[in-house]
């Protein structure tokens, strides 16, 4: 592969990096998911129980983003417009297979949908839960956002955002979709 060639593939977000995104106002964490949930080229996917997951805690990421729950459930459904929300009963031939490839159950549906898109990345904060090593011999890369990013050969060190403490998720997301659109 070339330098700058990028690869495209399937993503399966895990919840926690989905969240993070939402929360997190600084560094690289809302631009790399920004990145990938705006590619069209790479194809983003998470299980319905990750977006279950997130309803259930939506007043307190709102409270840690400084907005209104009701806000903060338009920015979530404006960025899961690039985002294949899958059932399980659609991969459920998957999930025996990654059972003992995971510390939590909780993860299981997340191990099991990137199997089910192999070659895929399994993007997650939590990499020490994963047997990451045999999900790697299965066609699943688990990585965090920014690493899964330098695999697939997208850089991001060109790209700034002015640290916020509190809140602009709105021009935030804006800023970021306009640097990803000059990217393209």
């Amino acid at each position: 592969m070339e330098e700058n060639e990028e690869r495209t593939g399937s993503v399966v977000l895990d919840t926690n990096v989905i969240i993070s995104s939402l929360i997190r106002t600084e560094g690289v964490t809302r631009i790399a998911f920004l990145f990938l949930v705006n590619k069209p080229s790479i194809r983003i996917l998470c299980p319905e129980s990750a977006i279950k997951e997130i309803r259930k805690y939506e007043g307190e990421i709102a409270r840690r983003t400084g907005i209104t729950a009701r806000m903060l459930m338009i920015a979530l459904d404006e960025l899961l417009k690039n985002i294949e929300v899958r059932e399980e009963s659609s991969f459920k031939t998957c999930i025996t297979k990654v059972k003992d490839l995971v510390k939590d159950e909780k993860d299981i549906p997340f191990a099991a949908l990137a199997l089910d898109c192999a070659p895929s990345f399994l993007v997650t904060y939590n990499k020490k839960d994963y047997q990451t090593t045999k999900l790697k011999e299965r066609g699943v890369i688990v990585a965090e956002p920014v690493e899964a990013l330098r695999e697939m050969g997208i850089d991001l060190k060109n790209i700034k955002i002015s640290r916020r403490k509190r809140g602009g998720l709105f021009s935030v997301i804006a800023k970021i979709l306009a640097l990803i659109k000059s990217n393209d």
